[in-house]
């Protein structure tokens, strides 16, 4: 168990211990307090029996004061109420140093992941679903959390109750029959009118956890461009600030849920006070020992109780989470076996004067896993700056496969591809730089059409040349004109407000913002009308006069207006 833990708490596993050891030593205020209501108790109805044993063990030339009754009173008031306002102060300290490292500790495990998932090959998304790594992510984590939650909570409230029965086994267990079932039922009370308090505060919880978890499947919908863009640190960025609002939100929640058991403890010290004065000046003659001993019942069953319930509901919840700790423990060993785009390069390597040409692609050849029927053969061809390439094919031949590849997003299992004479894994960040990319699964981010193009640069720094030629290439201008706030309009949650078309017009128009000297078309105007795709073409291919284009397509007609044209079949790719 807390093997699994140190390796998800890293390096707070010091500051978990200092907590549970924080939590053990809250025990001695725990039997101070437990100790000084029946102390309380013979101090007012029998004094001299305090004094007695005050004499008898010699604690006089020890301490050094001369007690009468008056101050065994004073000093027995004294001593309740500092071990009360002791053992509550230190409490919260402890609420509040511990909810703190929890947070911190579950924010720390988020990013670790998120920042494995984000840095993760392109390759292991296409076997990924967001929605999984939404749940490890979201739902293990916060698994995780109230594991470690209701592990302090059992571990002390055991050695509390293992506190209250030591103090019993020498008293009187009949006495406390009465007293518990009174205290039963004001607990039932308690938790049957807190509950709903509870229930209506966790409302924000929901709204802030909602928001982290649409920002996470925000960034892997869009792995794609992001990657293409270089906006790992933006979604990173924005993924932080969620977690941070539902964090704080979430330990403010918890430290409020604990207030009402330390002020119900405090309120029912001082009735029980009042109810022993009441007795005292009602002159009742009353048995001594036996009211010191029901003093000493009430108190142990007032922490009875809660203590018993904490340790069965938070035994019961270590089970439930115990799965989520596994899941977690497995994901961060598996990460360490990922490469995590750090790739291998052939230092050695010579490149010849027919890879010194602007685009060369040497021996490339490719398939998913071993397992997979899939296969791209090995194959060389090159491409001369500024040429319009089709690519061809039929589903599932793999065609978007050879994107992948082109654009760096996948590592060919053989052989390389060289921009310039340069190696493309050896250059992955400047080749990105150089390449534009539109995917024909297009995901848009849930903010303005203009952040969408421009992938969230300043405003400060927007080329609005730049813009003002891909809005106009893209056929956008019309659009953005006819809608009330313009290029700042909201797309909506994955671009929900914008027809198919408008969405691939918006990726086609941030490609070409982006001013790229090669642009990857992947089957890019599906969802637009043939008016509206032939005139973006011809637009594109005037634009890109001097530029390269990789096209991908099943449609001959724009196939044909290539330079070149390569028909991928059988896992071969030979030109026409």
């Amino acid at each position: 168990m807390f093997s699994n833990l140190k390796i998800l708490f890293e390096n707070k596993i010091k500051s978990f211990y200092f907590v549970l050891i924080l939590n053990v030593i809250s025990l001695i205020f725990e039997f101070l307090c437990i100790l000084s209501i029946p102390l309380f108790v013979s101090s007012i109805f029998n004094p001299d029996l305090i004094l007695t044993k005050y004499d008898h063990y010699n604690l006089k030339d020890i301490i050094n004061i001369n007690l009468n009754n008056n101050n065994v009173i004073n000093f027995s008031i004294f001593f309740l109420i500092s071990s009360f306002l002791l053992k509550n102060f230190f409490l919260i300290f402890i609420y509040i140093y511990q909810g703190r490292l929890l947070k911190q500790a579950k924010i720390n495990l988020e990013k670790r992941i998120f920042d494995y998932y984000i840095k993760t090959p392109f390759i292991n998304h296409t076997r990924n679903n967001p929605a999984s790594i939404l749940r490890t992510i979201n739902d293990e984590v916060m698994g995780f959390y109230n594991y470690t939650y209701h592990l302090l909570i059992f571990i002390r409230e055991v050695f509390t109750l293992l506190l209250i029965f030591s103090i019993f086994a020498f008293t009187n267990f009949q006495a406390s029959l009465i007293v518990s079932i009174f205290l039963l039922s004001l607990t039932i009370l308690y938790i049957k009118y807190v509950k709903p308090i509870v229930k209506a505060r966790s409302i924000n919880n929901q709204i802030f956890r909602k928001n982290m978890s649409q920002s996470i499947m925000e960034a892997f919908k869009a792995i794609q461009d992001i990657k293409i863009y270089n906006k790992e640190l933006y979604v990173k960025k924005n993924f932080l600030e969620n977690v941070n609002k539902f964090e704080q939100n979430h330990f403010l929640f918890g430290l409020l849920g604990k207030l009402p058991r330390v002020v119900l403890e405090i309120i029912s010290i001082f009735v029980g006070l009042v109810f022993i004065l009441f007795i005292l000046k009602s002159n009742t003659t009353l048995n001594y020992e036996l009211i010191s001993v029901l003093a000493l019942f009430a108190i142990g069953i007032i922490r009875f109780i809660p203590a018993f319930n904490a340790v069965a509901v938070s035994l019961n919840y270590l089970k439930i989470f115990k799965a989520s700790i596994k899941l977690l423990v497995r994901e961060l060993k598996n990460f360490e076996k990922v490469d995590l785009e750090n790739n291998v390069i052939n230092k050695d390597y010579k490149p010849n004067s027919i890879n010194r040409s602007y685009l060369y692609l040497e021996n490339i050849s490719f398939n998913y896993d071993e397992f997979s029927s899939f296969k791209i053969k090995p194959f060389s061809f090159q491409i001369k700056k500024g040429k319009k390439i089709a690519i061809m094919g039929k589903t599932g031949s793999g065609k978007s496969t050879f994107n992948y590849i082109f654009t760096s997003l996948i590592k060919p299992k053989s052989g390389n591809i060289f921009y310039c004479g340069n190696n493309i894994q050896k250059i992955n960040v400047k080749w990105k730089r150089k390449i534009g990319y539109v995917s024909q699964n297009i995901f848009l981010f849930n903010s303005s059409i203009k952040d969408n193009i421009t992938m969230f640069s300043n405003d400060r720094s927007v080329d609005q040349k730049k813009l003002d030629i891909a809005l106009k290439i893209s056929n956008l201008k019309e659009k953005i004109s006819s809608i009330k706030h313009g290029i700042d309009s909201l797309v909506g949650v994955d671009g929900l407000s914008l027809s198919g078309g408008e969405r691939q017009r918006v990726a086609i128009a941030r490609a070409i913002y982006k001013d790229p000297e090669i642009l990857f078309l992947d089957e890019f105007t599906s969802a637009i009308d043939n008016k509206t795709r032939a005139n973006i073409l011809q637009k594109l291919f005037k634009f890109f006069k001097k530029k390269t284009i990789v096209l991908i397509t099943h449609d001959l007609n724009i196939a044909k207006k290539c330079d070149e044209i390569y028909f991928i079949n059988s896992g071969s790719i030979k030109k026409k």
